[in-house]
């Protein structure tokens, strides 16, 4: 087993628990193309509709730049892929693998729901904040634009109702 800390190994995307198949080349030592391989084969052998669901086809960017394919997949994925790795290195890797996916697991179960509300409510509050900022910016702007033509009319009157002093120049 290569010396990969398993909490790399299983990352939580939403509720969903994910592996890829360069972690899996990694961790098993196997070149990447060999598990691309595999997963294509198990793709081949089971429903499209089930390997869809454990397998999703992604890309990564390699050293040079180039575009290469890659496969995320979860423990159902993670287990159907691996079971044809026996040897007694695999064996320790498997089981680190599932205890790395079942931890996961319980760290996702055990986030408070209050916690997730309370975040939802706070991202609310902050929407609504930032709506009424923009609003607020908008009627400023109007304002600043309105304010001289107001001042300009204010006048106009001004002078039209008060009548003029003999002696005294409009202003």
């Amino acid at each position: 087993m290569k010396n990969l800390p398993v909490e790399t190994l299983v990352t939580a995307q939403g509720h969903e628990l994910k592996t890829d198949s360069r972690k899996v080349a990694a961790a098993f030592g196997k070149r990447h193309t060999h598990v691309i391989r595999d997963i294509r084969k198990i793709m081949a052998q089971v429903p499209d509709s089930f390997a869809q669901t454990i397998f999703g086809l992604s890309e990564y960017t390699d050293k040079t730049g180039r575009r290469l394919p890659m496969y995320e997949m979860d423990k159902d994925g993670f287990m159907l892929l691996t079971m044809g790795y026996t040897t007694p290195e695999a064996m320790k890797i498997k089981v680190a693998y599932i205890q790395a996916f079942n931890a996961m697991r319980r760290r996702l179960d055990g986030i408070s729901t209050d916690l997730i509300a309370g975040l939802l409510a706070a991202r609310e509050a902050e929407q609504r904040s930032a709506a009424l900022a923009s609003l607020a910016g908008r009627v400023l702007r109007e304002r600043r634009d309105e304010k001289p033509f107001n001042l300009i009319r204010i006048a106009h009157y001004e002078r039209q109702i008060q009548p003029l002093l003999p002696g005294l120049e409009a202003v």
